[in-house]
C-alpha cells in the first residue's frame, strides 16, 4: 500500500488511463493524464544519488532544483498540449491546428521567463485560466527549492574543500589538533612553519595542511590570512576519524602527520586530550599504516598508552 501511494507510482497509474480512450469515445478527455509520465524524470535523481558522484549537500541541492524544474516543465507543457488537443484546437493564438508538444514547451518557457515574444499566446478563457494555474504552482515550487540552495550555501563552510598545492612541486604535512572548538593554537602551528622556513634549513618548501573538525579560530584566520604564511597554509575542514576528510587533505601523499594537544587547555583536560591524540592516531594508521605520525602527549602516563599498541613510525 505504501509503494502505491508514493506519487511516482500514482504518476505510472494516472498514465495507464489513457488506454481506456482507446475503447470508450466518451473517456477522450483521460488522455490528458499520460503527460503524467513526465513526472518519471524525478526517478532520474535517485539513480544519480545511488550511482552518482555527489560529494555535498549543495551539489545535491542543486540536482534537486535541477530536476524539479525539468519536471515542473515537462509536465506544465503536457498539460498545455493536452488542453489544445482535447478542445481540438483554436486555445492558443499564433499556430495553425493544435498545439504541439515542442511548441507547448517553447511557449511555457517563454512566459515562465518573463520574455514574452507574443507570437504564442492563449485565446480562450481555459486557455488562459490554465496558464494562470500552471504560473502559480511555479511561484510556489521553484522558489521553494531555489530557497532551499540559499540556505544550504549559507550553511556550507568555505573551508570544506578539497587540498590543492599551489605548487606541485612543494611536498606537504597534515597536523591534526584536538576535536575541540578552541581545536589548535596558532602557537603551534606558527612554530611549524617558521620551523621549515627557518633560514638554518634552506627554507624547506613545505605546505601545512590544517584538519580540523571545526571552524578556524580568529587566531588561526589571521595566520592564514598573513602575508608571510598564506601560501605556506590551507584550513580542510574534516575530522580525521573521517575517510573522506583525509582524502580532501591529500593524506596518502603527506609526508607526515601532526598529531598536537592544545598546551593551554586545564589540568583536568589533559588527559582527555591525550586520549583524543591516540584515537587520531589509531585513525591515521587504519587507512595509512606506513604513514609516519608525530603525536604530541601531555604526559609520560599516555605515552605508554600509545607505546602500548606498537605502531610503526610514530614518535
Amino acid at each position: 500500500l505504501a509503494h502505491i501511494l508514493r506519487p511516482t507510482s500514482m504518476a505510472d497509474l494516472l498514465s495507464v488511463m489513457p488506454v481506456f480512450s482507446m475503447f470508450f469515445s466518451d473517456l477522450k478527455v483521460l488522455a490528458i493524464f499520460r503527460f503524467f509520465r513526465c513526472i518519471r524524470i524525478l526517478k532520474l535523481y535517485r539513480l544519480h544519488v545511488n550511482f552518482g558522484d555527489v560529494s555535498s549537500q549543495t551539489h545535491r541541492q542543486i540536482v534537486v532544483l535541477a530536476f524539479t524544474t525539468l519536471a515542473f516543465l515537462f509536465v506544465s507543457a503536457g498539460f498545455i498540449h493536452g488542453t489544445d488537443v482535447l478542445a481540438d484546437g483554436g486555445q492558443f493564438a499564433g499556430v495553425e491546428g493544435q498545439l504541439n508538444f515542442h511548441e507547448a514547451f517553447y511557449f511555457l518557457v517563454v512566459t515562465i521567463t518573463t520574455v514574452g515574444y507574443g507570437d504564442i499566446t492563449p485565446d480562450t478563457d481555459l486557455s488562459r485560466m490554465l496558464m494562470v494555474f500552471i504560473i502559480l504552482c511555479g511561484f510556489s515550487i521553484l522558489p521553494r527549492q531555489v530557497a532551499m540552495l540559499n540556505e544550504v550555501v549559507r550553511r556550507h563552510s568555505r573551508f570544506h574543500r578539497q587540498f590543492k598545492p599551489h605548487n606541485r612541486t612543494w611536498r606537504h604535512i597534515v597536523v591534526v589538533g584536538p576535536p575541540t572548538p578552541t581545536g589548535i593554537s596558532a602557537d603551534s602551528i606558527r612554530s611549524i612553519v617558521t620551523g621549515f622556513m627557518h633560514q638554518d634549513r634552506g627554507d624547506i618548501k613545505m605546505h601545512v595542511v590544517i584538519l580540523s573538525p571545526f571552524e578556524p579560530a580568529p587566531e588561526i584566520m589571521a595566520l592564514l590570512q598573513h602575508r608571510q604564511y598564506e601560501l605556506r597554509l590551507t584550513y580542510v575542514k574534516g575530522s580525521v576519524m573521517e575517510t573522506s576528510a583525509l582524502e580532501r587533505a591529500r593524506a596518502g601523499e603527506a609526508q607526515a602527520f601532526f598529531v598536537l594537544v592544545n598546551k593551554y587547555d586545564s589540568v583536568e583536560l589533559m588527559h582527555e586530550e591525550d586520549m583524543e591524540a591516540i584515537l587520531a592516531t589509531l585513525a591515521i594508521k587504519r587507512t595509512h599504516n606506513s604513514m609516519r605520525v608525530i603525536v604530541e602527549l601531555n604526559s609520560e602516563a599516555s605515552k605508554s598508552w600509545l607505546e602500548a599498541y606498537h605502531l610503526p613510525q610514530v614518535q
